[in-house]
């Protein structure tokens, strides 16, 4: 595993690229991610009012990458970090984007367990990404 963190590998933005959410009061940021990559979102209270709303624009046609974007939310126990929240609905994600190359995920610190599990599913490159989020690149096999 790579713990390069200046210099991480090219890819076509929105190629294969998953978002996680993790974190609680991400809220209207929602927006932006969901516009260009399927994003799988914390159910928390600001979460949720900020999926309801990407989904009603989109549904007025507003959400112009419809085709590449939306958001799924799940649930999150209040006394799990955003750690464990990451791990536990990985394999989720996983099942539900076979074809998944780079996730995107927002809300949690890099650690070496979360590397040790995105490894484990395959994702041997780690490194920083935009606006603080973590990025997991898939080994080509």
């Amino acid at each position: 595993m790579s713990n390069d963190m200046s210099v991480r590998p090219e890819s076509p933005q929105d190629n294969g690229r998953v978002g996680v959410v993790v974190d609680p009061s991400f809220g209207d940021r929602i927006d932006a991610v969901a516009r260009r990559i399927h994003v799988w979102v914390a159910a928390t209270t600001e979460n949720r009012r900020a999926a309801a709303t990407f989904r009603r624009q989109s549904v007025k046609g507003v959400a112009e990458a419809w085709d590449k974007g939306g958001c799924t939310l799940f649930d999150v126990d209040v006394d799990e970090s955003p750690e464990a929240s990451c791990i536990r609905i990985l394999e989720t994600v996983l099942d539900h984007h076979p074809d998944v190359r780079v996730l995107e995920i927002h809300g949690v610190v890099r650690s070496k367990r979360l590397d040790r599990v995105l490894m484990e599913a395959g994702f041997g490159s780690v490194f920083p990404g935009p606006e603080g989020c973590v990025e997991a690149f898939l080994h080509a096999v």
